[in-house]
């Protein structure tokens, strides 16, 4: 038998498929360092791995699976580099 289940609608489909919107407090929170962050950053030689893995993890932290780096919103970018210490630098990145 076959059945047409539509589970989501195409706008829920979208929230559910695209990255979190991070609050100030979220974005603050989910980017710090902690020891163990620290160890892992300093394991990467150029500051755009650096900067991917801590907005992957953040992401992950809130959603719990892994987005495109073209998918990265410019403002957690931003913060990424503000707490890796970081000036504001090219990324291949293509943010949203």
């Amino acid at each position: 038998m076959i059945t047409n289940l539509k589970i989501l609608s195409p706008s829920r489909k979208s929230v559910f498929d695209g990255i979190p919107k991070l609050s100030t407090t979220d974005r603050k929170a989910l980017m710090i360092q902690d020891a163990k962050t620290k160890k892992v950053t300093r394991s990467f030689r150029s500051n755009t791995n650096k900067v991917g893995f801590l907005i992957q993890r953040a992401y992950f932290q809130l959603k719990g699976r892994f987005f495109k780096p073209d998918q990265f919103r410019q403002v957690d970018i931003r913060e990424a580099e503000k707490a890796l210490g970081l000036k504001a630098s090219f990324h291949p990145f293509h943010p949203v």
